[in-house]
């Protein structure tokens, strides 16, 4: 997002292929990350961070086989 709010880029990944590196497109003031989850109900859920210039990593996780979930950091370039 630009800082005065307009979408510069957007980018959707499955949560097993988030990138190692994430390189910020020029003019970027911050990131919005929504995530869509199900619940302990399965019901599903959107969640939405916002992350500043100043934040060095995206940490997300996904599910491996048997249920076990691995957390993956996505390190953020050009700060």
């Amino acid at each position: 997002m630009s800082p005065d709010n307009a979408v510069i880029s957007r980018m959707e990944y499955k949560p097993d292929e988030m990138p190692e590196d994430f390189a910020l497109e020029t003019g970027t003031a911050y990131l919005i990350v929504e995530t869509n989850k199900r619940d302990n109900m399965g019901n599903m859920v959107v969640l939405r961070e916002i992350y500043g210039r100043d934040v060095e990593n995206i940490e997300t996780f996904f599910a491996r086989a048997y249920g076990v979930c691995v957390k993956h950091l996505t390190r953020i370039i050009g700060k």
